[in-house]
């Protein structure tokens, strides 16, 4: 998947935003209507390879499969007029590139209008590029956008692991309190003392987990600063979804294995002779501790939760510490008792939670390593 971005000839932070293009894969093409010596001239001051320049008098001569193969392989066009312009975006998307450009004038108004992003420049630019456009330079530098697709990746990540998170926290949940239901159809949990079929989790601890722990977490999880890797790999497709397969089989998994934990805890809780609001509790207990860790190695899509600080993210760090602390106060405060229907649990049963809950690191991180490791 490659990038390109056309360029007029040449502005401030070109050779910035070129260098840093360069270094995520990203291919920058300049297309001018100078003369075919200026244009060279002005690629090899900004450092774009200007080994070939081809001229608008090829390009219509040149067929629609014959450009597309060109262009390919050319970095510096000259003598290009609107029409051509609009050709050139035209055939790099339907070549499966992402195409951005940038420009100022009315004849860069089409090709602006065309690429997936438009940038205009915001001083000198035209009103009719400005409109044609999806973003506009207010200092006309070009490494701004640069910076904005720094940004923009960042925040990208961030609304990804945050959705991976909520996700397999929510399929957990749900598949948590459909097996111990089913298990108590089926006989194998035996009923409450009221004679009615065992919840795992009442509907206001449920509640509970995913808006006011989960909720912490998740929201601290947006600051998450940006990696290294995301802005040294080539752009995703327009239309890619907002999980990749990845993190969709990840989802599943870590939802399925925390579920698993949840209801280990609570079978054997209530199978030895527990209450069942002491067995919810420890149920409910498990899956905050053990989604406090799987946040951990929500941080990073590809990097192992071993190479990322606690403190990198200290808002994450002092939300994940305030979530647990207002669990634990939660089940040993008289109005959350009530309104919850929770109780504190014994330090044996602490230290099974503690011993199970770590386990879905483990589960996390081998199939990000798994995954990170088979990646053509």
């Amino acid at each position: 998947m490659g990038f390109a971005g056309l360029i007029d000839p040449p502005r401030a932070g070109v050779s910035e935003a070129i260098e840093a293009c360069s270094r995520a894969g990203i291919d920058v093409k300049m297309v001018t209507g100078d003369h075919a010596a200026t244009a060279r001239a002005i690629s090899e001051q900004v450092g774009i390879d200007s080994d070939r320049v081809l001229t608008g008098e090829v390009v219509a001569s040149l067929s629609d499969d014959e450009l597309t193969a060109r262009l390919r392989e050319t970095a510096v066009f000259a003598r290009i007029t609107p029409a051509q312009k609009l050709r050139i975006v035209s055939l790099l998307q339907a070549d499966g590139e992402i195409v951005a450009v940038t420009g100022d004038g009315v004849n860069d108004a089409p090709a602006l209008k065309a690429a997936h992003i438009g940038a205009a420049m915001g001083i000198s630019g035209t009103d009719v590029a400005k409109e044609a456009s999806e973003m506009v330079l207010t200092d006309d530098n070009f490494a701004t956008v640069y910076a904005a697709v720094e940004e923009g990746r960042t925040v990208f990540s961030n609304i990804r692991k945050a959705t991976m998170f909520l996700l397999a926290t929510g399929v957990a949940l749900v598949l948590a309190i459909l097996a111990a239901f089913s298990l108590a159809v089926a006989g194998v949990l035996p009923r409450g003392e009221t004679g009615l079929f065992p919840l795992l989790l009442l509907p206001a601890q449920a509640l509970w987990l995913n808006v006011v722990n989960n909720g912490i977490q998740d929201v601290a999880l947006a600051f998450e600063p940006g990696e290294r890797e995301q802005f040294e790999r080539p752009p995703h497709r327009h239309d890619e979804g907002l999980l990749s397969q990845q993190l969709l089989e990840r989802t599943v998994i870590v939802g399925v294995w925390l579920a698993a934990l949840a209801l280990a805890v609570f079978w054997y809780e209530f199978t030895n002779g527990a209450a069942l609001g002491y067995a919810q509790t420890a149920a409910l207990s498990t899956m905050v501790v053990s989604m406090a860790l799987f946040l951990g190695t929500c941080r990073s899509e590809s990097r192992s939760v071993l190479e990322k600080s606690p403190v990198s993210n200290p808002l994450l760090f002092a939300g994940t510490l305030t979530a647990l602390a207002v669990h634990l106060l939660a089940i040993h405060a008289a109005p959350t008792q009530l309104l919850l229907g929770v109780e504190p649990i014994a330090v044996d049963t602490w230290i099974r939670i503690l011993v199970l809950s770590p386990t879905v690191v483990l589960v996390a991180e081998t199939h990000k390593r798994w995954r990170t490791s088979s990646r053509p």
